[in-house]
């Protein structure tokens, strides 16, 4: 395959929260990168630090529709950010403290998550990063995994 496509390069990117890389994961999901990085540069825009739950709730839905983002994805949002408040999921500390497991079943309780990201999150947040390639390709930006 990699005489087809080319090498195999995966991009390790840091985080200092999960939330930020879940929100920017939603807003990339089923689009180009190039669109998805767009609109996600306009979500990003709206916050007046770093995004977090309680400053997505104080957003109003037409300020985050006009920044391009879909109704599906206005919601998914809406509850990454409800669950994130409640404890259903978790910051980064307590993220890097869980079994992979756990990890995967916390974070695809928020609407619009995949088990394909969710994995690469969990693997690459605990041992390292060990998506196989087909998981890493259904993911939202597949050359990424956040650590």
């Amino acid at each position: 395959m990699s005489t087809a496509v080319g090498p195999w390069q995966l991009e390790l990117e840091t985080t200092r929260s999960l939330f930020a890389a879940l929100l920017r994961a939603i807003s990339y999901q089923q689009l180009h990168a190039r669109a998805a990085e767009a609109i996600h540069g306009r979500v990003n825009a709206l916050f007046p630090g770093s995004p977090s739950p309680a400053a997505l709730r104080r957003l109003s839905d037409e300020s985050l529709r006009g920044a391009g983002l879909s109704a599906a994805k206005l919601l998914a949002l809406r509850d990454l950010a409800a669950k994130a408040e409640a404890g259903i999921g978790p910051n980064l500390a307590q993220a890097r403290r869980l079994s992979a497991e756990a990890l995967i079943e916390r974070l695809t309780a928020v609407r619009g998550s995949a088990h394909g990201p969710c994995a690469c999150c969990a693997s690459a947040g605990s041992a390292g990063p060990t998506c196989d390639r087909s998981e890493i390709s259904r993911s939202a930006s597949p050359s990424r995994v956040w650590i």
